[in-house]
């Protein structure tokens, strides 16, 4: 649904960032593609449904600034019976990588701060089209306009890509009390990967500052088959990654059984605070 709600609002509004940018195309005039594709718009439309329909995994784990949220145990809190853990955000932002895809994103809610997040994405498109206008020694024309309407295939593929990140931040404003933080990992595999790059998504473990990131596995959810990479921060423990741990409003956890079980598993459990919900379901 993030794609969905992404790629809308890149089709509302391209035509008006392009022309912002100086650059004359009518979108929707006649242009022969193929059957049943004659504009630029329906050609766009068609390169966003088969991103829409990519099963290249990118991985995200959610995070909610919220400790104590009603809405929250009961989507996904084991309907109260379950406990949020609080880690140090400070150390979570060490995962951004940029050698290893990672991202550590604040989730945008507000609609007018997606559309900005989109119209840079719109603008570096068209520089990257510029680039290749002028790096180009047989181009159809000199006039970067017609140019880019002969080319608007690449232009496509290009604001597409650059879609793809930008959806997995942007949602709809109608999530704005969850106030996630995501981390995002999109470990580059794809549908036509190769022999010899078998090892690189499938066993190998890249490092991080003091993380590691296991190899991707696979897991039975919902009658499907779901991806995912377990984030190692063992190495993190002992500088206290977890801070404090919330017991759910229906937990039946006693506070120091929580205790004695973060020192039984190597956790400083002096220093992370165990207190109960102040939600009711009364």
């Amino acid at each position: 649904m993030e794609r969905k709600w992404a790629s809308n609002m890149l089709l509302n509004i391209i035509q008006s960032e392009i022309d912002k940018l100086g650059v004359k195309i009518n979108l929707d005039e006649d242009y022969k593609y193929w059957h049943g594709i004659d504009s630029h718009r329906k050609y766009l439309e068609k390169q966003i449904k088969e991103f829409m329909l990519s099963s290249d995994p990118i991985l995200i784990t959610c995070f909610s600034k919220k400790d104590d949220k009603l809405s929250q145990w009961r989507a996904y809190g084991q309907d109260g019976y379950g406990v949020a853990i609080g880690f140090d955000l400070n150390k979570i932002r060490l995962l951004q990588d940029k050698k290893n895809n990672i991202n550590v994103k604040d989730v945008i809610y507000n609609e007018k701060k997606q559309v900005t997040e989109i119209s840079k994405a719109i603008k570096q498109s068209v520089k990257h089209m510029k680039e290749l206008f002028n790096e180009d020694l047989v181009r159809i024309s000199d006039d970067f306009n017609e140019y880019f309407t002969e080319e608007f295939d690449a232009f496509c593929e290009v604001i597409v890509d650059k879609l793809e990140p930008i959806s997995c931040y942007i949602k709809n404003s109608a999530f704005i009390e969850e106030e996630e933080i995501r981390i995002i990992y999109d470990s580059g595999l794809y549908s036509e990967v190769q022999r010899y790059e078998i090892n690189r998504y499938f066993k190998d473990i890249k490092k991080v500052d003091k993380y590691k990131i296991n190899p991707i596995r696979f897991c039975s959810k919902n009658d499907m088959l779901v991806a995912y990479s377990d984030i190692n921060f063992n190495d993190f423990i002992s500088e206290n990654i977890i801070t404090e741990i919330v017991l759910g409003p229906k937990s039946r956890l006693k506070e120091d059984d929580v205790f004695y079980f973060l020192l039984s598993n190597g956790y400083d459990g002096y220093n992370i605070e165990v207190r109960r919900s102040k939600a009711t379901y009364r």
